[in-house]
């Protein structure tokens, strides 16, 4: 079976229902039915001790590179080669040296191992465990033990990684350095885990598929980057069954090379066309080397009828006869090799969820012919078909066709078309067939995924890191991928920052830090190539008082500030579009089903009152934050309109002993500096605040995976933090000229008072928040190269001190000295208050778009240089999108809508005074233009589609795909008998037809104790 999370589901292993702390319970929950139930369904062991079990035998047990002595002592052992993960332990000092308690000893060690490694330890070391529960040990005696019970696991039979060390320069750090390089290994583990592979184009080849590619980029068709549409192929959860059963099915194809009627009968029988082609065109080739006119006549007739069948195939295959158009998309009935109205045999257009059901749809036949007889596109729309048997559904156009009959299947055997043919099939080779495998080769990105997989089910490595027995660990940077990155993709050069933003890097990305990371950076790269239209046209606002009349200028104004809503829907449901095709492309589209769940969710848990309230909870504190901000700020302005208004009663009294005596009114300036920067501490208090609460209140919210826990944490933090940065531009425009007032003021000289010192404020701060945030990140860039050159430096000068300066100070210790990537959370916050930013206050200043499109140039480049030169390498994570961001950017639509209404009504000329509305009037107009604003932002939205036409197409590819692919696998479902409805024991299921069992539903009463698959059907 496959393994679980740690700690062990009690409740899933148990007959009785167990919680994870507690006694057993004495009937099962309704939560837990369905746990044991999902959680068996999914092919996951129900023993703990089959998640821990050993993978190799005593003779596969790779050879130790080090004793565990020599690990402990100060020889210092050169290590060479490609390692993929690096342990950094420390060397405790005997003046450092403690007594570490038998209580918390043993918590300590229960929380760092599992508990199978915990039962072998104590099997193996008894008396050293009865030692130290009786009277403890000292952190140095600890330490020795627990590096050593890692070297244990790790380059034993339970992972088999092949295990090397080495002395830090200062001798006070031991590194362990682990590979995983032996190949039945690697596949043993990767049968184990959770781990999506791509299917290679020879096996595409090999069941008849032709593989579609992705669109050419924007880049690519405006000549600006080389970037090659790239293949699409599906990705298959790794399992050797498939593997094995897919050789099978390849060799069983090839044994007919050289057999004249197993070519034969393999035509007749239609399967692998493409391989029997190669065949036959091959021993043509031999026939007639051979001078054998008449065996070569025969091949010829054979390789013309096979070529019938496979184009007959590839236009209208005869078995499926029913073809599908879905709403939507660019297919045609045309498209699908539909010669005229006599294919037609019957039509049916309605609910894409209930083909041919009469209530639900209805028959089109006669509508489709006249379409095909008159020449027109015929397509899966409403328009075309008359009317919409299902509103607000997702729609299909069935199309059952007439049967083909053998002489359909004949095709002429002229030479003109034979010629044709054997140009056609030239480029192929029957070797690359013969070498074709179902999965490709184990990229270095899925080893470390593995290896970190594989570690995390056996070893705790947070708890070594938080008792202080492990002072980091992560994997180490691979120099040959890392040069080509280096050259073009972290380019700080001129040509490198104004590099076309497209995706010409995202692949290698993506292969070397893992989606997480390439999905931030797609992000950034879709942002600034949609930022150039908007920051040409604000080139013209620069002449536009020049160039224009008073009334065109606002006309234009106000128009590019609406304008830029329309543009954010636009770009957040095109990077939706966009991120589902990567989704795709990138095998990311099941990550949040195939994903481990976090140790110590259950679903049971999920449910409690407890959890609820907590989440409940996490939201009150964030309110309870922005209204302490808000009424702060409210506060403050009541104190500094009292400040002015004491002050010109002040000066109004010609001696200067005016009527307010007060301190404030005979010195406003410096309370005014006081009321200014209580408000920014009251802000950085708040922030610090913030950052301590919320990430306690997210640890005990029960969240299932670490996405939906980052995701959840993501939505609180943009609620706060936006409430802290945009609170101030939206009191300069709306709350300050009516609680401070606002001096008009005449910038272009023309005697038009079209601006105010509150609206010179919002300009001012735009520029001030862009500048001080590009100034942040390079400065902090610098500040995190300066720390790692003096880490490096006094490293070097303690080697000196203590006489070992002639050890080296590898790269491995170099990369232990960097800092760990912080993530991307606090990168995406930044730029999505910018992007906020400039939607909503485009109106006032209009070149923001070409600031943020400067900076944010700077910006991705300065965090890739960063990302490989200072930090260490990141855990290659998986990640489906950029998550809850998306859910960010369409609230960000909304708040520019009406944020924008509001800045024609309110603050901009002729509204605000020119025509005289009154205050009531205003608001009635900003009620209903926000609303038709609204309106406009989803409907641009809704106009691009979360999936497109062409990625619609892949899926059902992919469907077809894995049905040829695994047609030959079966799998078995072992149940007892008669405990599943209609199942019965050793019942199998073609893995051709598993969309025939899309859930299965099992009733509490009817849960057996043991229901596990044996190989695991996809779910």
């Amino acid at each position: 079976g496959s393994l679980v999370p740690r700690p062990p589901p009690s409740c899933i292993s148990s007959p009785t229902c167990r919680a994870p702390a507690g006694p057993p319970c004495s009937r099962p929950s309704r939560a837990c039915v369905r746990a044991r139930a999902r959680i068996a369904m999914a092919g996951q062991a129900s023993s703990p001790h089959e998640s821990t079990a050993p993978l190799l035998g005593a003779a596969d047990e790779p050879r130790r590179v080090a004793s565990h002595k020599s690990l402990a002592g100060n020889e210092v052992f050169e290590v060479s080669g490609r390692w993929h993960y690096a342990m950094v332990f420390p060397r405790v000092i005997k003046k450092q040296d403690k007594k570490v308690p038998a209580k918390t000893l043993v918590r300590m060690l229960g929380d760092m191992f599992a508990d199978d490694m915990i039962v072998s330890w104590q099997e193996k070391e008894r008396d050293w465990w009865t030692k130290v529960k009786a009277e403890g040990c000292m952190m140095s005696e600890l330490t020795d033990q627990v590096m050593r019970k890692v070297v244990d696991i790790l380059e034993g039979t339970h992972c088999g990684f092949e295990i090397g060390w080495m002395v830090s320069g200062d001798e006070d750090e031991v590194i362990l350095l682990i590979k995983l390089t032996k190949e039945d290994t690697i596949g043993k583990i990767a049968d184990l885990s959770d781990l999506s592979m791509r299917t290679t184009l020879n096996s595409y080849r090999f069941v008849g598929i032709k593989c579609l590619k992705t669109r050419p980029t924007l880049g690519k068709r405006l000549g600006l980057t080389n970037t090659e549409p790239e293949d699409m192929p599906v990705y298959l959860k790794y399992e050797a069954t498939w593997k094995e059963s897919f050789e099978k099915m390849k060799n069983e194809a090839l044994s007919n090379q050289g057999s004249y009627m197993g070519l034969k009968a393999l035509v007749q029988s239609e399967r692998y066309p493409v391989p029997v082609i190669l065949m036959i065109r091959e021993e043509m080739d031999t026939a007639k080397a051979n001078g054998k006119t008449q065996l070569y006549n025969d091949y010829k007739a054979l390789f013309n009828e096979a070529n019938a069948v496979e184009e007959q195939a590839t236009q209208k295959n005869p078995k499926a006869r029913v073809i599908r158009l879905y709403e939507r998309t660019d297919q045609t009935l045309e498209g699908q090799g539909v010669d005229g109205p006599e294919d037609i045999q019957r039509a049916w257009y309605g609910n894409k969820g209930a083909e041919w059901n009469a209530d639900q749809g209805f028959d089109v036949t006669e509508k489709v012919k006249a379409l095909l007889k008159q020449k027109e596109k015929v397509q899966a729309s409403s328009q075309k078909m008359g009317h919409d048997p299902a509103p607000g559904k997702a729609k299909v156009l069935l199309v059952e066709l007439v049967s083909q009959g053998s002489e359909k299947l004949a095709m002429e055997d002229g030479e003109q078309k034979f010629e044709a043919r054997m140009k056609r099939w030239a480029e192929f080779k029957l070797d690359d067939l013969k070498k074709a495998t179902l999965y490709e080769d184990f990229k270095e990105v899925d080893i470390l995924r593995m290896m970190d997989d594989r570690m995390d089910r056996l070893i705790n490595v947070g708890a070594m890191m938080e008792h202080g027995l492990l002072t980091s660990y992560f994997p180490l940077h691979t120099p040959s991928a890392l040069e080509p990155l280096k050259e073009r993709w972290v380019s700080l050069k001129p040509r490198g920052i104004l590099q076309w933003p497209g995706g010409q890097h995202d692949t290698k990305v993506r292969e070397y830090f893992g989606e997480e990371v390439a999905f931030f950076f797609t992000w950034m790269n879709r942002l600034n190539l949609r930022l150039i239209l908007p920051s040409a046209f604000s080139l013209i606002f620069l002449l536009r008082w020049q160039l224009l009349t008073l009334a065109h200028a606002r006309i234009l104004e106000v128009a590019f500030s609406l304008s830029m809503c329309c543009w954010l829907a636009h770009f957040t449901a095109s990077y939706v579009q966009f991120s589902n095709n990567q989704s795709l492309k990138w095998g990311m589209n099941v990550f949040s089903k195939n994903v481990r769940d976090l140790p110590g969710w259950t679903p049971e848990a999920e449910d409690t009152v407890k959890v609820s309230f907590i989440r409940a909870m996490h939201w009150v504190v964030v309110f309870l934050f922005i209204a302490e901000a808000g009424c702060f700020a409210a506060c403050d302005s009541t104190f500094r309109a009292s400040i002015e208004r004491a002050h010109h009663e002040h000066q109004h009294d010609a001696q200067g002993q005016g009527t307010n005596s007060a301190p404030e009114a005979s010195h406003p300036r410096i309370f005014g500096m006081i009321s200014k920067y209580s408000v920014t501490i009251n802000i950085k208090l708040s922030v610090f605040l913030w950052g301590i609460l919320s990430p306690k209140f997210a640890s005990m919210e029960c969240r299932r995976t670490e996405q939906e826990k980052k995701d959840s944490q993501v939505l609180k933090n943009f609620v706060v933090m936006s409430f802290v940065y945009y609170y101030p531009f939206i009191y300069l425009a709306f709350i300050m000229p009516h609680v401070e007032g606002c001096d008009p003021v005449d910038r272009n000289g023309n005697g038009l008072f079209e601006s105010n010192s509150c609206i010179q404020s919002i300009k001012a701060n735009l520029l001030l928040t862009f500048i001080i945030h590009l100034g942040t990140v390079v400065v902090m860039m610098c500040f995190q190269l300066a720390s790692k050159w003096w880490a490096e430096r006094s490293e070097r000068r303690c080697m000196e001190k203590s006489g070992r300066g002639s050890n080296k100070y590898t790269d491995v210790e170099d990369q232990s000295k960097r800092q760990a990537y912080e993530g991307d959370t606090a990168y995406y916050l930044e730029l999505m208050i910018q992007l906020g930013l400039v939607t909503m206050f485009s109106s006032i200043l209009p070149s923001v778009t070409i600031i943020a499109l400067v900076s944010n140039l700077i910006e991705v480049r300065v965090i890739a240089w960063k990302l490989i030169h200072i930090c260490r390498r990141p855990a290659p994570l998986g990640q489906e999108g950029i998550g809850a961001w998306v859910y960010v950017m369409q609230f960000l639509c909304c708040l520019s809508a009406v944020t924008s209404v509001g800045l024609v009504i309110f603050v901009k000329e002729p509204c605000k005074s020119e025509w005289g509305l009154a205050d009531s009037y205003k608001c009635t107009m900003f009620i209903i233009a926000e609303h038709l604003m609204l309106m406009v932002v989803f409907f641009v939205a809704s106009l691009t589609p979360p999936i497109s036409g062409h990625t619609t197409l892949i899926m059902r590819q992919h469907t077809i795909a894995r049905a040829k692919l695994l047609g030959s696998v079966r799998r078995h479902i072992d149940v007892q008998k008669g405990t599943i409805g209609p199942f019965a024991s050793d019942q199998s299921v073609s893995e051709g037809g598993w969309e025939e069992f899309p859930s299965v539903f099992v009733p509490p009463e009817l849960v057996p104790r043991t229901l596990t698959l044996t190989a695991g059907i996809q779910s």
